[in-house]
């Protein structure tokens, strides 16, 4: 629900000093002005900006946005972040800003008809450096701990890990890619730059996430859909403080008291009304974070045309190869009773998977879909030997080898 835009920003200021782990994007927003009169200032003149904008961002025809991974892995920890971890982020990623998550259908029959679809899509980018295409995931290494939380010294408003100089790894121009930087977090799951940003600090456009998030039994991969709704200019839902005069400036998300967290069991209500805990903007799981609103929507578009427009016609910098062989732009992995498919091109067409046995029997049978980059398929039943991978796209069909130990 949207609310008086003084009290709004009484909450957001009123919770500098108490906002809750999970999401910092109150606490290093703030960081970027100088006072409290400059960020209030801030806030009320984008928010009138915001509410004034009556052009609508026709999204029916695909758009497309490259972003960029900056992944830092942690020297000698277990865990280390491969390309398929990168590509199931992305997935996640189209599925929700398409509305095309399968957990969709759990939301509740009193949300149902509000589910928004911002009918964007996310591609990994690429740039040309010297003649030499860079595509846009990065890895390096750090023997630093929660590196991705460290500022620069002196400087509270610049993270190291977005800085070269200090360790990090550079933006990419933030005016046609988004910069995602993915390090080890000593309590948040991650944090985002919202629109608007001094130019001063464009340097430090972008999202962070922890990399804990991308662990293959989390249950916060989705943090990088709340993360992005913070860049495309949503507040928390339940308003960033306790309280029902508090509020996220949307219309159709109703008043909530508090944030949730885990996956709560049945209906909540709090201010008069059911909660929105399965909304995106909330604190909940992935198991209960399901939706954006059509009004979330409305501002997200709008946002998007007053502040990130440049974003939507560089489509060109996405990372897209023709390929006349299947397996030159599908790589696949085997490990941990796991084969991996990933789809390193641009993935505008379905992929049918067959996998046989040394028999020529078939023992499985998929699909990517249009959008989809990660096949992951279990081979815990199948036995140690020789197997055949087949790709068919309708018009290429590619056999390959594969050993399972």
């Amino acid at each position: 629900m949207k609310y008086s835009l003084q009290i709004l920003l009484l909450i957001i200021i009123g919770h500098l000093n108490a906002q809750q782990v999970n999401c910092s994007f109150v606490n290093d927003y703030f960081r970027f002005f100088q006072n409290q009169n400059d960020y209030n200032n801030f806030l009320l003149n984008k928010e009138k900006i915001i509410s004034a904008f009556d052009e609508n961002l026709d999204l029916r025809d695909e758009i497309t946005i490259p972003v960029v991974f900056h992944v830092f892995n942690k020297k000698n920890s277990d865990f280390q972040v491969r390309i398929p971890d990168v590509y199931e982020q992305l997935d996640i990623l189209n599925d929700a800003f398409n509305a095309q998550n399968y957990d969709l259908k759990y939301v509740p029959d009193t949300f149902y008809d509000l589910i928004g679809n911002l009918r964007i899509n996310f591609c990994i980018g690429k740039k040309d450096e010297s003649g030499k295409v860079i595509k846009g995931i990065l890895f390096f290494e750090t023997e630093e701990n929660n590196f991705a939380d460290q500022y620069v010294e002196g400087d509270n408003k610049r993270l190291k890990i977005k800085h070269k100089s200090f360790g990090g790894s550079d933006l990419w121009d933030p005016q046609k890619y988004i910069n995602i930087w993915i390090g080890e977090m000593s309590n948040n799951f991650g944090t985002s730059t919202f629109p608007g940003i001094n130019p001063e600090y464009s340097n430090e456009e972008g999202i962070v996430i922890n990399i804990g998030n991308l662990k293959k039994n989390s249950t916060q991969k989705k943090t990088i859909v709340h993360e992005m709704g913070h860049y495309f200019d949503l507040y928390h839902i339940w308003g960033n403080n306790p309280g029902c005069e508090n509020d996220d400036e949307v219309e159709d998300t109703p008043l909530q008291y508090n944030y949730y967290s885990g996956c709560p069991k049945g209906d909540k209500f709090s201010c008069g009304s059911m909660d929105m805990f399965m909304n995106y903007m909330d604190y909940t799981n992935d198991h209960c974070s399901l939706m954006f609103t059509k009004g979330q929507i409305e501002r997200m578009k709008a946002s998007i045309n007053i502040y990130r427009k440049s974003l939507i016609i560089n489509n060109s910098l996405c990372d897209i190869k023709i390929v006349t062989d299947l397996f030159d732009g599908i790589d696949f992995y085997v490990k941990n009773n796991c084969i991996s498919l990933v789809r390193t091109y641009f993935p505008d067409e379905v992929i049918n998977v067959i996998i046989y046995d040394i028999r020529g029997r078939e023992i499985y049978s998929g699909k990517f879909g249009k959008w989809e980059t990660v096949k992951n398929i279990s081979s815990v039943y199948f036995n140690s030997g020789l197997y055949f991978i087949q790709l068919n796209s309708g018009k290429i069909v590619n056999t390959k080898k594969i050993i399972i130990f």
